[in-house]
């Protein structure tokens, strides 16, 4: 029996050393080619405003969107400072509610578009975007002007003002690009929601940086998402008219290390400026889910599509950098797996030491053991600090205290998801049946979008600003 302690302690701990120096090598990369997020200068602020502005569709995919749809774009149509662009929102004939709040913005707005799928919803988020893709062509054709950039963005999204022209000044060497996306302000005791921001904050202030420096690809968030008008005409024309695959739950995540293994050139960015006395990140910002059976659900489609389906539908690479970035997107039941390991053996040290009144004699005569558990403990401080120092730099000091107890939660959270995300990838196999697609119900901060008054000069005819 202590022979069995032994070794499964000894995996556990050696297993959690592999993935915290996983973690400390992106945070090595980060450190010696200071990647982080960078200051607009005053220079590349002016050269923003001035170049000139290149066409860009704004595709939205909508299922029970009625009552937040018309907020979104009333709000982010008088607040984005760039004009040439237009929004197309994807709606179901079914879904009457939706296609009626559509209309209403297409008939205020001459920048506002609607596509009425031709199937019944729902179908996926992949299916609608398609259309919305189709649309567009068609569109491009009868007008006989191309749309330079695709972007992607949700119904409960609230986009930057500068995010157009940051955008527009980035494409010009890039053919796909992505940027932040930051959760809106909650309370800082609202644990769930909070834990986006911790993860987000981390991924996007530091991990993306380090992938996209590395060129490791650069997948989609599905929000804050560009591509050139090339890279879309090519990936439409290798998946037979597809822009997404509709056969995976995370579809912008292929689209995003697919222009990768095509050879385009991928780029995330992480920009601010600075305002009197605070940084205002060029990000998108959005509501997360609250309760922990939600987010459960949108981890469970997340881990599903990336893990599993994103291994059906892309392998493994060519290159080394890239197989790396797979295996740290594709490890997530790993650290299920490790999770409950290192907490099982944690709670039978201690239900030992309660028992007997003694630590084991694993922990005390085993110098070795003893030694990888301190420095495990070591690298998992490491962690949170880094998570505290990031956290506490976007969003505050107050919200960073509750990072330990919001790390447990998000342990719960994440491997609850791995482990269903597994068994439904696994019914899906034996059966042959596509999983569902299950939509995250969406919301909007209270008062944005309430009132048109801002709308100001969005509805101008677009010329190029050259002065």
């Amino acid at each position: 029996m202590e022979t069995l302690w032994m070794i499964i302690s000894y995996f556990t701990v050696l297993a959690v050393l592999f993935f915290c120096f996983d973690d400390l090598f992106i945070d090595f990369i980060s450190l010696v080619f200071n990647l982080k997020p960078k200051d607009v200068s005053l220079d590349q602020l002016a050269q923003m405003h001035n170049m000139p502005q290149k066409r860009i569709a704004i595709m939205i995919a909508n299922w029970h969107e009625a009552d937040i749809i018309e907020r979104m774009i009333h709000g982010n149509m008088g607040r984005i400072d760039y004009l040439n662009y237009d929004f197309f929102l994807g709606v179901y004939p079914n879904d009457v509610e939706t296609v009626l709040a559509a209309q209403r913005l297409e008939a205020v707005y001459s920048r506002v578009h609607v596509v009425i799928n031709s199937k019944e919803g729902p179908t996926s988020k992949g299916q609608m975007l398609n259309q919305i893709a189709q649309h567009i062509s068609a569109t491009e054709i009868w007008q006989k002007k191309i749309y330079d950039i695709y972007m992607l963005h949700d119904s409960e999204d609230i986009i930057h003002p500068l995010s157009l022209k940051l955008i527009n000044y980035e494409m010009e060497t890039v053919d796909f690009l992505q940027t932040p996306v930051f959760s809106l302000p909650t309370k800082w005791t609202d644990l769930t929601r909070a834990i986006y921001i911790d993860e987000f904050t981390e991924s996007h202030t530091k991990d993306m940086l380090v992938r996209s420096h590395l060129k490791g690809g650069v997948p989609s968030a599905g929000v804050g998402t560009a591509m050139s008008h090339l890279f879309v005409s090519e990936i439409k024309q290798l998946q037979n008219g597809e822009l997404l695959k509709e056969d995976t739950l995370t579809e912008d995540y292929h689209l995003g290390l697919m222009a990768t293994r095509l050879g385009y050139e991928s780029k995330f960015v992480c920009s601010y400026v600075q305002k009197k006395n605070r940084i205002d990140y060029i990000a998108t910002r959005e509501y997360f889910p609250a309760s922990t059976a939600t987010s459960i659900r949108q981890k469970t489609r997340w881990t599903l599509g990336i893990s599993f389906q994103g291994y059906d539908n892309l392998k493994w690479s060519d290159t080394l950098v890239e197989n790396y970035f797979l295996w740290r997107d594709r490890r997530s039941f790993l650290n299920s797996i490790v999770l409950i390991a290192s907490y099982a053996l944690t709670l039978s040290y201690i239900s030992y030491y309660t028992f007997f009144g003694v630590w084991p004699r694993l922990l005390t005569q085993d110098h070795v053991l003893k030694g990888l558990l301190e420095l495990s403990f070591y690298l998992m401080a490491i962690r949170l600090v880094q998570r505290f120092r990031l956290v506490s730099e976007l969003n505050g000091f107050k919200l960073a205290l509750l990072i330990p107890a919001r790390w447990l939660l998000a342990n719960y959270i994440n491997t609850l998801a791995s482990i269903k995300a597994f068994k439904t990838y696994r019914e899906s196999v034996k059966t042959g049946k596509r999983p569902q697609w299950v939509k995250t119900t969406h919301e909007l901060p209270t008062m944005f979008g309430v009132t048109t008054v801002e709308i100001k000069q969005t509805e101008q005819p677009y010329e190029n600003n050259l002065s």
